[in-house]
């Protein structure tokens, strides 16, 4: 599919138009165009995909103000990002996904226990199903890349749908395009003999899922040693 040679001439504005007027020019765009205003026009999605890939570059504000100062006989969109990202060499396209923290108070102990811990972790957004979009109809593929996630040159992720392969034209509500909610996981820790109080607990594994099939992050307990009965405590 051919490529808008100027991403200001897709939204109909002026090069070097501010952020607010690029935004406020989009959201009329998406709703005009949108697939759902235009039943029947097959190329309804092709223009919502021009006018996503116009807007992703122009909301990045490294590549707006570098396009800015390009002369008149500026390159195409796909030129200037190949341009620009060049440098970016080792980009990895999975992630692992990142820690979670949680304090837990137990009775002192010489002979260790076990309890149950409680714990929020990253899961699909509820409300989108994890897709990021308020609706399905609002969810194209990266006409850049070609749905891939990954520039069709470089080794690196696509810059326009960060390595996702999909544009969002309408954002999920619940959860801002992020596709992601939180979910409460329970589960049974042994807790070993001599533990101090303050210290730290690693439990590999548990923690949020990483992304583009990277490794899951890690679970890490902060043990908090409760002070022991009095007598008069222990009798009542």
């Amino acid at each position: 599919m051919p490529q808008p040679v100027n991403p200001y001439d897709t939204l109909g504005l002026q090069r070097g138009s501010s952020l607010k007027e690029i935004r406020e020019q989009y959201r009329v765009l998406v709703k005009k165009y949108h697939p759902d205003q235009n039943p029947g026009d097959p190329q309804a999605a092709e223009r919502i995909r021009a006018i996503n890939s116009a807007m992703e570059m122009l909301d990045n504000s490294d590549l707006k103000s570098r396009y800015d100062h390009l002369p008149s006989a500026a390159p195409t969109i796909t030129a200037t990002l190949r341009n620009l990202l060049r440098r970016k060499t080792h980009f990895r396209t999975s992630l692992p996904g990142t820690s979670v923290h949680e304090s837990v108070w137990i009775q002192h102990t010489q002979n260790g226990t076990q309890i149950p811990v409680s714990f929020k972790v990253d899961a699909p957004c509820p409300a989108c199903t994890g897709t990021g979009a308020e609706m399905e109809s609002d969810l194209f593929e990266c006409d850049f890349c070609d749905a891939t996630g990954k520039d069709p040159v470089l080794p690196i992720r696509c810059e326009l749908c960060l390595g996702t392969g999909a544009i969002i034209a309408d954002r999920c509500a619940e959860c801002k395009g992020t596709g992601l909610g939180k979910q409460v996981r329970t589960l049974k820790v042994n807790i070993p003999a001599g533990m101090k109080d303050g210290a730290l607990m690693r439990v590999t594994g548990r923690g949020n899922p990483g992304t583009h099939g990277g490794d899951p992050g890690d679970l890490i307990i902060e043990i908090n040693i409760k002070p022991p009965k009095s007598t008069e405590e222990q009798r009542n």
